[in-house]
């Protein structure tokens, strides 16, 4: 009997794994997904010679986001391709750009590990790669700056609103900085980016960017030119040491960077580098605080001082941003001189080298006397012609 049993479990427990198999084994369907709406390409893949193992090669062919491919396992030479097929052919393509397909049958396992929880499969990260964020930033700056503006002069009626519209515009403008840094990292200002769009693209960018930087740092003298009248006598509004803390926190932060890494503590840089910014942020928002709840008193004083906080913070980003595109563009500018530079010293140096050469073949230049012998130069041909006519 217990024999008996013993085969059954073995007979059950063999058409379970049977049953199981293909869906472990049969390669599995995936979707092309990425928050950028670009192309995806896919690879030749190609072996070593020399070690026999698989490499990518050259582009075979591009996919479009939404496309559906089916990956037979992760390339074992390198984890960051997966080997998709296509048309009876093994191709490869970056694993990130791929998220498991809801087709597959139910317990497929995910091979890649690309869920959707990767950055640039995430909803927030699509949004922040479309312009509509940035579009809110330009319509809320544009609030901000007519608000500030319109009291001051042309509708003083509109004064005491603006007083709160202001802030909240601002407070908008750097929540969608912060959002979209939290988000897209370094990727945050892909719009202005030299890669993406080449160079004239992206300086044509820069420009408006420029502008608008400029808008939301003016933000706070407007502010502040509102608040003038509500002043108390012999006391006066401070901003100054924000916006000095403000342009002195990425100084602040590379300088520490540099002296952690001239001293070998690499392994806390991050932690001290924050650390700097914020205490470098935190002095001038502290003081300018102080200062402006005596001049304003602790209503209008602390909404100053929670104004200026969110200005210093959406400025940080801004400021970050516009120096690192900028960065981008004249480290291109300066390939370009330097690629002219290195095509015009070549040039000169082909130049000498030619002029090196007629001056050498003319000093080897053989000239001959009279009776036929050879002299290097004129000067001894003529004298030995003079011989020659003597001696005849």
């Amino acid at each position: 009997m217990k024999k008996h049993l013993s085969v059954f479990f073995k007979l059950l427990f063999a058409a379970f794994a049977f049953a199981m198999f293909p869906v472990r084994s049969a390669a599995q369907l995936y979707v092309v997904d990425n928050n950028f709406p670009d192309s995806i390409e896919a690879y030749v893949i190609q072996t070593a010679k020399d070690t026999g193992k698989a490499y990518r090669g050259n582009t075979a062919f591009k996919l479009a986001l939404g496309d559906t491919v089916r990956v037979k396992e992760l390339m074992a030479s390198d984890s960051l391709y997966a080997v998709i097929v296509k048309d009876g052919n093994t191709y490869c393509m970056l694993k990130k750009f791929l998220i498991l397909s809801e087709d597959n049958p139910e317990g497929t396992a995910d091979v890649l590990g690309a869920d959707r929880d990767m950055s640039n499969h995430k909803w927030a990260a699509k949004f922040f790669a479309t312009f509509t964020p940035y579009l809110f930033v330009i319509l809320l700056l544009l609030v901000a700056i007519i608000i500030g503006v319109l009291p001051l002069k042309l509708c003083p009626s509109l004064k005491r609103p603006a007083l709160y519209v202001l802030p909240v515009a601002m407070l908008l403008v750097s929540a969608i900085e912060m959002a979209a840094w939290l988000v897209m990292g370094s990727n945050t200002f892909w719009w202005c980016d030299p890669d993406r769009y080449g160079f004239f693209g992206s300086l044509l960018r820069v420009v408006p960017f420029v502008v608008l930087v400029a808008c939301q740092l003016c933000s706070v003298l407007l502010y502040k030119n509102l608040l003038e009248e509500y002043v108390k006598e012999g006391q006066r509004l401070s901003f100054l040491p924000l916006l000095i803390s403000v342009g002195a926190t990425i100084p602040v932060v590379i300088v520490v960077a540099i002296i952690l890494a001239v001293c070998g503590l690499n392994s806390i840089r991050n932690g001290v580098c924050i650390a700097a910014f914020l205490i470098t942020l935190i002095v001038g928002i502290a003081y300018s605080s102080y200062r402006n709840v005596k001049a304003l008193g602790k209503s209008l004083g602390g909404l100053f001082s929670l104004f200026l906080i969110v200005y210093a913070i959406g400025a940080v980003i801004a400021i970050y941003g516009l120096i690192a595109v900028i960065f981008q563009l004249i480290l291109q500018i300066l390939m370009v001189l330097g690629a002219i530079v290195g095509c015009f010293f070549a040039l000169a140096l082909l130049g000498s080298s030619n002029g090196g050469g007629g001056s050498s073949s003319s000093s080897s230049r053989i000239y001959y006397d009279n009776d036929g012998n050879g002299h290097y130069f004129s000067g001894d041909r003529d004298r030995a012609n003079e011989r020659i006519r003597e001696r005849k």
